[in-house]
């Protein structure tokens, strides 16, 4: 939270010098890179790093297939708590989901005091095309959050199908059935592939533009 808090204090600090001073918006403001572009691309990569690391598990449990009865169960209960984890950090309480909060309250309120600006203060044209910088800010975190609740709730899933898997696996191995539960691990491997490619199709594409 004390994340969120600091990037929420530089984003409105801006507010009360603008308030004191009136400066008249240069035309490079609305290209340079902003602190919520800034921040938003931190976010996205956070997104991007946890899809890699389901990329490195799904490899990792692949080459499980070809191991010991116990070496299977070992990774497949680690893969198990892999993905809660990942899946936790991606809930609407979680950092990633509020510091993309504050960004785009950020954003609003930006985008508001431009709007509100004099008329005497500010060229239209310039106003014109700040606003629209920020119109496009505000698109790129909504944008990004629903890659975010994409991802968390694809997660969700396929953790389910795991757990369920999990369950038979030991089953199977108490039963002296290896070879049944290497073959329900290869199933779900098969859901785990489908749910990375179609993360990578849904993640890939939200990246804010320049």
């Amino acid at each position: 939270m004390r994340t969120v808090s600091l990037i929420v204090l530089c984003l409105v600090l801006p507010f009360a010098a603008g308030a004191q001073t009136r400066p008249e918006p240069a035309p490079s403001v609305i290209t340079a890179d902003t602190p919520i572009k800034t921040e938003l691309e931190k976010i996205f990569g956070g997104l991007q790093a946890q899809l890699k690391e389901i990329d490195i598990l799904a490899a990792k449990l692949k080459a499980t297939t070809n191991k010991k009865p116990e070496d299977t169960q070992t990774q497949i209960n680690g893969a198990a708590q892999t993905l809660s984890a990942l899946a936790d950090r991606l809930q609407p309480t979680g950092d990633l989901a509020a510091q993309l909060s504050a960004l785009r309250n950020a954003a609003a309120l930006h985008r508001q005091r431009v709007q509100d600006m004099a008329k005497d203060s500010i060229e239209e044209a310039d106003r014109t095309a700040l606003l629209k910088a920020w119109d496009k800010a505000l698109m790129d975190t909504d944008k990004t959050g629903a890659a975010l609740g994409e991802m968390r709730d694809r997660l969700t899933h396929v953790l389910s199908k795991l757990r369920m898997r999990q369950a038979a696996v030991g089953e199977y191995l108490l039963a002296g059935q290896y070879q049944a539960a290497v073959a329900t691990l290869r199933s779900w491997l098969g859901d785990l592939d489908a749910t990375v490619k179609s993360l990578h199709q849904a993640i890939d594409p939200a990246k804010p533009a320049s």
